[in-house]
């Protein structure tokens, strides 16, 4: 069951994102958006907090799966349960739309605490994934092939979460033109992020009858 919900969670991680920009763009007609969470304010919202609450429910049954007898137990759920959490968040409290200000647009964040929670509650989500596949998804049968493999996921997840919240920043990509395809940085890291996790959790979940190794 574990194996099998592993998979199916995985490809739903690869395909939501690219179904979102893709199906939107050309079938929809909704302009590519500067972040994954501002579909969440498009006619694709139903998608986004699926796959959010698809996710969610998957930690909340692998942290309940955790068994006793696994080395640092307690660790392992509560990561699984951290994860679960923050995805139920990120889908629960909506994003800031942007908003034009002396002619410059920014995020709307007087709405409410609603978007700061979304925030957050994203950046530690996909901080959770990184740690997630770099501790967790190692198989100890064939350690030399898929140590890596998960190892270099979790460090490229990072490196992808800290590059969007560099072009959020400094290269005010937060509220960038939707449609402008040159201004959709953040949404493709945000999404590669994912990608990477889901199919590390894919190749962990086609090894779960070996045993996993600590990192």
């Amino acid at each position: 069951m574990q194996k099998t919900n592993g998979v199916i969670v995985g490809v739903i991680g690869l395909i939501v994102p690219v179904f979102l920009y893709f199906f939107g763009t050309f079938f929809l007609k909704i302009p590519p958006q500067p972040t994954i969470s501002d579909y969440y304010n498009t006619d694709l919202w139903v998608f986004f907090v699926g796959s959010l609450f698809i996710f969610s429910m998957f930690f909340i049954i692998s942290g309940f799966l955790v068994k006793h007898s696994d080395s640092q137990p307690k660790r392992k759920k509560l990561a699984f349960y951290s994860g679960a959490v923050f995805a139920a968040f990120v889908a629960i409290f909506e994003t800031a739309t942007c908003i034009v200000v002396d002619g410059n647009k920014i995020r709307d964040m007087e709405v409410g605490f609603g978007p700061y929670v979304h925030f957050g509650a994203a950046i530690f989500l996909l901080f959770v994934l990184a740690y997630i596949s770099y501790c967790l998804f190692d198989e100890s049968s064939s350690r030399r092939k898929l140590f890596n493999v998960h190892k270099i996921a979790g460090l490229l997840i990072v490196i992808c979460v800290l590059s969007a919240l560099y072009a959020v920043q400094s290269l005010n990509q937060a509220c960038a033109a939707a449609g402008d395809l040159n201004n959709g940085i953040v949404f493709w890291l945000e999404s590669f992020a994912i990608m990477i996790f889901s199919t590390s959790l894919i190749i962990h979940s086609l090894k779960l009858d070996k045993p996993s190794v600590e990192c």
